[in-house]
């Protein structure tokens, strides 16, 4: 090496990302992994991935992905159950009940 090169700069070191609980109200499909706080889990996709490396950029990835999207839109398509059951506190219940206690 020649004297009138100059020095590389030091590398920086990469600070791993932690999830943060801020990034589920604007995606309610995330989850936080109870055991690492470095990954994160999707309830749509059933799936747990990593943060550590580009934190919320990290999450957004995983949501551009197909496989994500599909499940986003066939959740969306489901009818919820609560849907195909009668409420306990209906008025059509409470009558029938009134009838078999007499």
């Amino acid at each position: 090496m020649s004297s009138d090169t100059p020095p590389r700069p030091q590398k920086r070191k990469h600070r791993q990302q932690k999830y943060r609980r801020e990034w589920e109200e604007a995606n309610q499909w995330l989850d936080r992994v109870p055991e690492d706080d470095y990954k994160a889990n999707c309830k749509a996709c059933r799936r747990t991935f990593s943060v550590s490396h580009g934190g919320l950029s990290d999450v957004k990835q995983h949501a551009a992905g197909d496989l994500h999207s599909r499940n986003i839109r066939t959740q969306r398509s489901q009818a919820p159950v609560s849907q195909f059951f009668i409420a306990e506190t209906s008025p059509e219940i409470d009558s029938i009940t009134a009838a078999e206690v007499t």
